[in-house]
């Protein structure tokens, strides 16, 4: 079926505009989509040394990748389905993703990076995006067939479908732990100091230098400087996380610098804020609860607003 839609999707675009790219300091010329997507094709598989990657992962490391590559591949498809309706949005979403997200494999990150510049037809870009969606589908399946060979003693094999599945409605990794929703807690950061926590299953990190610092997803750092920061995916939050994220929540979670090293965070999200356990470990906990639960979103997350106190 993916191989129908690449060939007539090519056959399609047959005639635009000749390409130039630069992947890597290499300068290559193509004369159609078409001739681009025989170029492409040949990079869908994946390269040994990256079998040999998985074949020596955990299952825990094999669950983890593939819950991150179904988000991206939920994301690409989502581009797909937008731009087939409307293609002048592909170029905008497509350059939404950071370019880390794409694998280094057969030098896809190259070939992204040199996509970006400035007047790429959006039928290479179709044509690219439809070949790595075919990439990340057959990753995937080795993770599969990694799992079914069963990992330890005894070797019992592995549903990794089913076990991201269960897992995601938990701590995204064993040695990280769920805050409690609605309370708040209180962290000591000393200066130099960072936590890494999960926003639902995507990593971010507190910093203190200077001053308070939240990077989130998007690699966007953002100060928090002795103020309340609502971060989400709602445009109204102070920090606004990629709204294609959608398992992040509209608000997610509530950081404050209270001073002296202190960090107050306070989760409302529906799947999660995660910290490792050596911070869970020692947090304080904060009362009164100063955030309150709005009403449910469509989609399931929560849409709660922070209420300040004075």
């Amino acid at each position: 079926m993916m191989k129908g839609f690449l060939s007539s999707m090519a056959g399609l675009f047959g005639g635009s505009a000749r390409l130039t790219l630069v992947i890597n300091g290499q300068r290559v010329c193509f004369n159609s989509p078409t001739e681009f997507g025989y170029s492409c094709a040949g990079r869908v598989g994946l390269p040994p040394e990256r079998i040999a990657t998985v074949q020596a992962m955990s299952i825990d490391q094999l669950r983890d990748e593939h819950q991150d590559l179904g988000l991206l591949q939920a994301r690409l498809a989502q581009i797909v389905a937008d731009a087939a309706q409307n293609s002048e949005v592909l170029r905008e979403r497509l350059d939404s993703i950071p370019l880390h997200s794409f694998t280094a494999d057969h030098d896809w990150r190259g070939l992204f990076t040199a996509l970006r510049k400035p007047g790429v037809a959006t039928p290479y870009l179709q044509v690219a995006v439809g070949h790595y969606l075919q990439y990340l589908a057959n990753r995937q399946q080795v993770f599969r067939m990694e799992a079914r060979q069963g990992r330890g003693p005894g070797r019992q094999p592995v549903d990794i479908d089913r076990l991201s599945m269960r897992h995601g409605k938990g701590s995204p990794r064993r040695d990280y732990q769920r805050l409690p929703k609605g309370r708040s807690i209180v962290l000591g950061l000393a200066p130099g100091d960072s936590v890494e926590m999960i926003l639902s299953r995507h990593k971010c990190q507190l910093r203190m230098d200077e001053r308070l610092r939240f990077t989130h997803i998007n690699e966007q750092s953002d100060e928090v400087d002795n103020k309340r920061v609502a971060i989400g995916r709602d445009k109204v939050n102070d920090v606004i996380i990629d709204p294609e994220w959608r398992d992040v929540s509209r608000l997610h979670l509530v950081v404050e610098d209270l001073g002296n090293g202190n960090v107050q965070l306070t989760d409302v999200s529906s799947h999660g804020t995660f910290l490792p356990v050596e911070f869970m470990q020692k947090i304080k906990y904060q009362d009164p609860q100063t955030v309150e639960d709005g009403p449910a979103e469509p989609d399931g997350a929560e849409h709660a607003r922070p209420r300040r106190t004075h």
